[in-house]
Parts: structure tokens; sequence; C-alpha cells
């Protein structure tokens, strides 16, 4: 291999065309250190980087599809991002067009069935409204048949086949009153030591789903300030609860609204096979709308209303099941649903929360320790995150670590993990991030410091689809494979480890495994 020349338009053209989708997969934007993944995919890629002066150079010669940026500073990470060509900005515009023109198509055409002309028109009349020349309509015409918008019927005839209902103003929640049910899927077994209480929307705040969005939004804002007397510049320690209550009913609330901008309309019958029906759901692989395992969605069709609980979920479809003697006759209408239990979730810490973050007194910043990957700033959070944890108390002050993106957070949160693990044998650590890609990362850099699994447990969520779980962190998890669903080891078995990994949400699991929050 070594008489290759890696340097030639052919490795490069190669090497640069893969590392380019991989910055895209991620958003746009890629830490330096992850272009492991790329060496890891094949490790002929390393060769052809280095091959011309490394990756900073690579990204460098080619600028107009790669930006090298150097935050500057010690522990700073060095971020690759994606240029977008002129062509592929087009593309990905066009797309966005089309995405919208699809959510109004169903109020431009009365008709389940248009002609090209008529769709050409649609087109011509939406460009006018947003002010863009009707251009692309050949390939807004493939995506929305690509997308199940619309079918072909015929020699220049279309057909609607999702009516996805987006008007903002009339979207109303959902109702599952008097809704005939499936069979709920197996997700875990055994018994909580302590389960969440339902914390049911308030009357007040329920009432409010008779009016259309703006109308509620307003309502909303009246009940929180005038009577319930409840301000942000109002709230003390005696109101705070109740406040923070009253934000989440509201949250709520604005939630029922905003996920029935997804319902649809189908007018097919649903495939059926061992048991489930599938329904396509456009916009599922974008997470539009978020669709988890265990989930319910209604079906209203002419023989009456059905609540369905997804078993399986596909790239765009899902696999419900119905009630048993559901007749699959069309048109139905879709609609999809929430699930509480995180809401229920943040209710219940909320009543639980009795420290006050105003007394915890000052902090006095420890002399700072020696890294040589952190700056001034990240080696005094780290220092002061040891010492405080050193102390023994049992609940330290908050620490807030803030930063836009690329200045070194993970990697200072990270380090600093190590460094109490470290000076602290006895040290237990719950590492929760906001979102599953986050704890991941976290759980995969944490891996790279030689936190092997019989320290480190990533705890999942029952129901995330183990497909969107990346390798590494996978090899931290616990997964039934006969429940087709992660693990939530006892408590007894979680003070085996010295570092959970999981999100905000997912540690709730722990704290419903034990009676008391003292334990």
């Amino acid at each position: 291999m070594s008489t290759l020349n890696w340097s030639s338009s052919y490795w490069t053209s190669w090497t640069l065309d893969r590392l380019c989708h991989l910055v895209r997969l991620n958003g746009g934007t890629l830490q330096a250190s992850r272009v492991s993944l790329l060496y890891a995919e094949d490790p002929c890629h390393w060769e052809v980087i280095q091959a011309k002066g490394g990756l900073k150079i690579f990204c460098e010669t080619h600028h107009e599809s790669l930006e090298w940026i150097d935050t500057g500073g010690p522990g700073h990470e060095k971020l690759l991002r994606l240029q977008e060509s002129p062509a592929r900005a087009a593309k990905k515009r066009l797309g966005q067009r089309v995405a919208l023109f699809a959510g109004r198509i169903s109020d431009d055409l009365t008709e389940a069935y248009a002609s090209k002309t008529q769709l050409w028109e649609a087109w011509e009349r939406f460009s006018a409204d947003s002010l863009e020349p009707p251009t692309g309509f050949s390939r807004a015409l493939f995506l929305l048949v690509q997308w199940r918008v619309l079918a072909r019927a015929g020699h220049d005839w279309f057909r609607l086949v999702d009516r996805t209902i987006r008007n903002f103003k009339k979207r109303a929640p959902l109702d599952r009153t008097g809704a005939l049910e499936g069979e709920r899927p197996q997700l875990l077994s055994g018994e909580w030591a302590s389960t969440v209480g339902l914390f049911p929307l308030p009357g007040e705040f329920m009432r409010l789903t008779s009016l259309d969005v703006y109308a509620m939004q307003d309502a909303v804002r009246k009940l929180l300030s005038e009577t319930m007397g409840l301000t942000p510049k109002g709230i003390t320690q005696s109101n705070s609860a109740k406040y923070q209550h009253a934000v989440l009913f509201a949250e709520e609330l604005q939630m029922k609204y905003d996920i029935s901008l997804y319902d649809v309309e189908l007018q097919d019958p649903l495939e059926f096979a061992r048991g489930l029906h599938t329904i396509p759901v456009p916009g599922l692989a974008e997470k539009r709308p978020s669709v988890l395992r265990g989930d319910d969605v209604i079906v209203e069709c002419r023989t009456g209303k059905f609540r369905g609980f997804v078993h399986e979920l596909m790239r765009d479809s899902i696999k419900v099941s119905l009630y048993a003697h559901f007749r699959n006759v069309p048109p139905f209408r879709v609609k999809f649903s929430f699930n509480r239990t995180p809401l229920r979730c943040m209710h219940r810490a909320v009543d639980e929360f009795r420290e006050s973050l105003v007394t915890g007194g000052e902090i006095t910043l420890p002399r700072r320790q020696r890294h040589s990957r952190l700056n001034e700033e990240q080696r005094d959070f780290l220092s002061t995150a040891a010492q405080l944890q050193g102390r023994g108390r049992v609940n330290p002050p908050p620490l807030l670590l803030w930063g836009p993106p690329g200045t070194g957070k993970t990697t200072t949160v990270v380090e600093t993990i190590i460094a109490i693990l470290r000076q602290q044998p006895d040290a237990k650590i719950l590492a929760t991030a906001p979102s599953n890609p986050a704890a991941d990362l976290l759980c995969e850099r944490l891996a790279e410091q030689r936190v092997n699994r019989s320290e480190m447990l990533r705890l999942v969520a029952v129901a995330r689809d183990r497909r969107h779980v990346s390798a590494a962190a996978m090899n931290f998890a616990r997964y039934d494979e006969a429940a087709h669903c992660f693990q939530v080891p006892k408590v007894g078995e979680l003070k085996h480890y010295r570092v959970v990994v999981s999100t905000c949400i997912t540690a709730s699991y722990i704290r419903s495994s034990v009676k008391d929050p003292a334990d």
C-alpha cells in the first residue's frame, strides 16, 4: 500500500467526499478530534490526509468545501465547517420550499385529485407569495411523490395521499375520549419503588383547549399574571414551586397544539401484517413528529375513533396495534400525541426540590490545578467542582459552565469527571445531558479517557431505537434482546458503577427506583 500515490486527485476526491459527508451528518460542523470516525471507516483516509500535510492543510487546500476553524487557546476544539457549493445550497433551498409547499397544498387544492396544470398554478401562487421565482417545479413534483404527499393517478394527474394539516391557527389538541384501544407494547418488566404522579392538566388550563392557538396563548398569559398572580419578577421562595408547576402546565398546553400540526389524512387502506397496521408518517426520519415506541396515536374514520400504540418505527412509517375489531375502511384522520412522562417527572422534581439556590453562600475559588488541555477558565471550573465534591456536601451549589459552540465545554466536563474519579476513589458520578446525542458523546469521550465497561453505564431510555445509539455508547448500555428494549438496572447494581451517563429525563428512572429521594 505504501507504493500508492495517496496525493493523487482520485484518492483526494474520495476522501474529501467522505469527509464532507461525515460533517454533513453531524449538522454541518464537526470537531476535528472526531475525524477519527472517518479513519475507522477506512484507514486509507488517514494516508490521504497525511499525504496532503495533515488535516488542517487538507481543509485549507479544499477551502471551497471545508472551513478549518481554530477558536484559539489550549483546550479549545478545532472545528470543521461545511462550505455549501452554490449548486448544493440552491438544491437545499428548493427542498425547504417544497416542504413548505407540501404543508399548504391541501389548502390550495379543493379536490383529492389534481392535474399537473393545477399543481403548476398552485406552485406559481406559492412562489409569488414567498417572493421566489417559480423554478424547480419538476423537482418539486418528484419530491412530493417521494414524500408520499402526492401519488400518480394516470397521465399528468396526481392524487393527494397524505393531506397534512398545517393550518397554524386552526390546530387543535388531540381528544382521546371514547377511543377503542389496541394493545400496548411490552416495555418494562417489574415494578417501580416510587411511581410518578399523574399531575393532570388543571381545569383552568384544560378549558382553554376550546380556543384557537393565538387566543389560547393570550388567555394563558392572563391566567398566569392576573388570575394566579405569577410573573417572573414576582417569584419568591414561597411561590417558586407554584410558578414552576404553572409554567410546565402552560408548556404542555402549547405542546398539545403544536403536535397537531403533524396530523395527516389518508385515503388508502392501511397495510396489515402480524397483527400491526402500518401508518405512513411523512417527516418521521427528521423527527417531525417525534414518535417513540409505546406512544399512542388516534385514528378517526367513519366507523369510529381508535387509539393505537406504536410497536415498531420504520424510516417513514409506524406500525401500531389497533382495536381488535378495527375496520380498515378509509379515509382516515391520524392524530399524534406526545409522552407526558417527562413533564410528570419535572413536576415531581419541583415538589421534591427543597434547597434554596440563593442561600448556598459564597464559592471560594481553590488553587488552580494544572492541566495541559484546559485554559485558565476551564481549569477554574475543574478545580472548583473537584473541591466542592471533595468536601462531602450532599447538595453543593450548582456551577454553570457557559460558552458558544466549539469552546471546549464537553472537554471541560469530561476532564472534570476524570479528575474527580482520580482524586476521589469512592466518587460516584451521575452525568446527564439534555439530549441523547449529547449523552452518547459524553459517554464516548469518557471511554476515550479509558473509563471501562465495569466503571461506566450508559443508561438509555427504554423506548429508544437502538439503531440511533452510537456503537461506542452501545458498548456501555444494557439491551434486552427478548423484549427489544433497553434495561434499567436496579439501584443496587447502579451503585457498582463509578459513572452513570444518561439524559436528564432518563435519570428520573433512578429516582423511581427508590422510595425516598434521600436514598
